[in-house]
Order: structure tokens, then sequence, then C-alpha cells
């Protein structure tokens, strides 16, 4: 993952790049998030693979947020957002979400894509206001037979 770059948010927290050293915080947050939570392996195989990233979104040393993305050339696919309880609908996930755009547009990324709970409406509201659009659906995508929906935006027109 090596990028260390930390940028203050609007939030009065830092945002940053997740390490090795992350992973059992995050698997903390996870478990306060899902059911079916992204296990400790999971989370160090993330940090390992060269291709993914995780943003951080932490307030006085503690992960508030994360976002779980993969560059892949001119793409990104975001694979997990995740605030804590008590960060929910406060503007973490736009913080990480703005901060991921900019990090996006430097590095030349053309598009972006993720899945998204078809009943997450507070979700698939904030992914629109970043410019995402609906242009698919995965049948029967999550464990319990939910539908997903996929999203889309051209970064560079953002």
């Amino acid at each position: 993952m090596g990028h260390t770059k930390v940028k203050p948010s609007i939030l009065g927290g830092q945002i940053g790049f997740a390490t090795a050293a992350d992973v059992p915080e995050l698997v903390h947050l996870e478990q306060q998030c899902y059911a079916q939570a992204w296990s400790e392996s999971r989370f160090a195989q993330e940090c390992a693979n060269p291709r993914s990233y995780i943003l951080l979104l932490r307030e006085k040393g503690v992960i508030q947020a994360y976002l779980c993305f993969w560059h892949l050339g001119p793409e990104v696919e975001i694979h997990s957002v995740a605030c804590t309880p008590n960060r929910r609908r406060s503007g973490a996930a736009q913080a990480l979400l703005e901060y991921l755009c900019d990090w996006s547009r430097a590095q030349h990324v053309e598009q972006m894509f993720l899945e998204v709970r078809r009943s997450n409406e507070g979700a698939i509201k904030l992914y629109q206001k970043f410019g995402l659009t609906i242009c698919g659906r995965r049948a029967g995508y999550y464990s319990n037979g939910e539908d997903a929906l996929l999203m889309y935006c051209m970064v560079t027109q953002r």
C-alpha cells in the first residue's frame, strides 16, 4: 500500500492509508458494522495486495471509518466502506470519498465502480452525490439473497 500521505479532513480527523499494523483495529470496526465482517486474514490480504488500498479516517488516533478500494490502471473499484456507528451520517464516508476522488484524479484514473446493497438507500444517495449512477444489477449477490446495484462514474467528469 505504500502511501503515507496524511491529510486533515473537514471533520477534524486525518485521512491516510492503512498499513498491516492497522488490521486489528479494522477488524474491530468491521465487526461493529457488518454481520458477515471481513476477517483479520482478509484485511491482511488487502494490505499485502499491491493493487489494494485502505483509506482511514482517524480522530484522536482512533479509526472512525475506512474505505477499501483497488486501483486497476485506469479504474478504481470500491470494495468496502464502513463507519463506526457513532460516525454514520456525519460526513465520514463523504470525506473518504472526496479524498478518493482527488487521489484518483492525481493517478489519472478514468472510471470508478462499486456494488451496493439495493436496500442501502443512504449509501446510494451518497454515491450519487459523487456522480455515480446505477448501471446494472447483480441478482442475489449477497449471502442473504439481496441484489447488488452496480454503480459507475467517469472520474474525470466529476
